[in-house]
């Protein structure tokens, strides 16, 4: 209900913020005729007949019967869904289709799926009976504290995790504080923990791991007692993991508290076809929340990836993908306690994926990018979406050959970077969005003037710019005077000689300084000259 309530009020305060469509119609020109975008394939995502599921197994850890030795049935279940999954595997091979039904309870426990060679076309179901009760943690309920001063209680610690390396290529590119590498999580009645780095800095709601003494030491908030504590640590870097699979349905369930370090994920789906994610929660946990690679027809829907350490969703190199109906919300939270904002995290960031749709996506209130389209998508649509509040960009699409549709979707209020922006990226088309309110300009189009993106699927190189753009029936308002609704970084010929742009209503305070290209001011019938274009548009001050 907490949720509902926060993602309604930065709905209210969305709607508060858009400006009215104007009922002046705007005077008719001739366009730009060049340059006019491709529009992506359409994506189909996953297809799996759960009709051909031949046998039902039973999970269930809070029936006093439950025992991995079970038979699986729903009188005598089986204990753990590691072990569920286990014979789930062994059906599988044998062609057999099988749905696993999982209890209401907390199951602190890994669930692997590993590729194995003999995976068939029977489809594999992992589902919660109850959704938002059925939870695979990564974390331990720990009990035995010591209390050493006033509210203030220690553990031995067995751990010693160090800070994570850098992930390679980051190393010069990008600093981590030393508390964006930790892993560490406690939580204690639900709540996290925050985690400092000596002994000194203890204060409410806090803890400290001392790896050299092996000891843990957290300081508890007024007016809770230990006795009254549920106190669960983190110690598991994954919670579930699939690979190889094919006509994979996991479906209600939570997955929380996987302690996986920097860059990487605490549930992954790997290398795998025909996969649908529907009605799941991804939280609290340390860094991405769910990371999926190499897999083709995927659907993601109605599911939520909220306050997870970096990264809701992080997808890469991917065919046929479909996300429908998922909220990515404030994530980052590990990051934004070492000042790291920007490089690889948002709330989900899409690379690679060849031939997608995001439809009807809720990204808001990230320490971060609320979406991050980030090298070499092609034939993607993103229709439907709401990115706001976030700390960066509420969409940045980079290094992208295209073509890339973004339509009927609101970029508001985003806090310190633009609405949308765009960097090496070709055959765009913006279509029928509302950009307003973001902390910078509304549009952003940076980058180089070249870059070259590898096609995973071939190999092929190809150089991309950001050309071939189409802006069409968008309302961009700012509401500072001082900023500019549009920004080319440089006086890119490419960009502005192919540009396609009409029916827009643009806003803003006065209108001399209005566009801005390459560090030159231009009002709106400089800009309509400059392009040859958004002669159907309008200005409104």
């Amino acid at each position: 209900m907490k949720r509902m309530a926060k993602l309604a009020f930065l709905a209210a305060m969305i709607v508060l913020a858009m400006p009215t469509r104007s009922c002046i119609a705007p005077a008719v020109t001739k366009a730009a005729s060049v340059g006019a975008s491709a529009l992506p394939a359409p994506a189909t995502g996953a297809s799996i007949d759960e009709s051909k599921v031949q046998q039902v197994l039973f999970v269930n850890n809070q029936s006093p019967s439950a025992a991995d030795s079970n038979p699986g049935t729903e009188a005598l279940p089986f204990m753990t869904v590691s072990h569920a999954a286990l014979i789930a595997q062994s059906l599988n091979a044998r062609s057999t289709g099988v749905k696993v039904y999982i209890a209401p309870g907390t199951y602190r426990e890994l669930v692997s799926l590993p590729q194995t060679g003999k995976e068939t076309s029977a489809p594999m179901v992992f589902e919660g009976t109850v959704r938002g009760q059925v939870i695979l943690s990564g974390s331990d309920v720990w009990s035995g504290w010591t209390q050493t001063s006033n509210n203030v209680y220690q553990h031995n610690w067995p751990y010693a995790w160090g800070i994570a390396p850098y992930p390679r290529g980051w190393d010069g590119n990008t600093t981590l504080q030393d508390i964006v590498r930790r892993r560490e999580m406690v939580y204690v009645n639900g709540h996290n923990m925050a985690q400092v780095l000596q002994y000194s800095d203890l204060t409410d709601y806090t803890f400290f791991a001392d790896e050299n003494a092996h000891i843990i030491y957290l300081q508890l908030g007024a007016g809770i007692s230990m006795s009254d504590a549920t106190v669960e640590v983190a110690i598991r870097p994954q919670v579930f993991i699939a690979q190889g699979k094919k006509n994979l349905v996991v479906r209600d369930l939570v997955f929380q508290h996987g302690n996986a370090a920097v860059q990487d994920a605490a549930i992954q789906v790997i290398d795998s076809n025909n996969v649908l994610v529907d009605g799941c929660t991804f939280e609290w946990n340390n860094w991405i929340a769910l990371g999926l690679s190499g897999t083709s027809n995927m659907t993601l829907t109605n599911n939520v990836a909220s306050r997870n350490g970096a990264t809701g969703f992080d997808v890469y190199n991917m065919k046929n993908l479909v996300l429908d109906s998922n909220d990515t919300s404030f994530n980052n939270w590990r990051g934004a306690r070492g000042n790291f904002y920007g490089w690889s995290v948002a709330g989900a960031k899409i690379g690679g994926v060849h031939v997608g749709l995001v439809s009807h996506h809720t990204s808001a209130g990230n320490r971060a990018r609320g979406l991050w389209l980030d090298y070499d998508n092609r034939d993607l649509t993103v229709d439907s979406v709401t990115s706001a509040f976030n700390f960066n960009d509420g969409i940045f699409i980079e290094a992208n050959p295209g073509p890339i549709l973004v339509q009927n979707s609101t970029f508001a209020n985003n806090q310190n970077a633009a609405g949308i922006a765009g960097a090496n990226s070709s055959d765009l088309t913006l279509l029928n969005n509302a950009v307003t309110g973001n902390g910078a300009e509304q549009i952003l189009i940076t980058g180089d003037l070249d870059r070259t993106v590898v096609n995973w699927e071939n190999n092929a190189q190809q150089d991309v710019q950001a050309a071939r753009w189409t802006i069409k029936s968008n309302t961009v308002t700012s509401q500072d005077g001082a900023q500019a609704l549009l920004v080319v970084s440089q006086n890119w010929q490419p960009f502005l000689s192919t540009l396609s742009a009409d029916y827009n209503i643009w806003s803003k305070t006065g209108g001399q300084n209005t566009f801005e290209v390459g560090g030159q001011w231009f009002s709106f019938p400089q800009w309509q000259s400059l392009v040859h274009a958004d002669g159907t548009s309008v200005f409104q001050p």
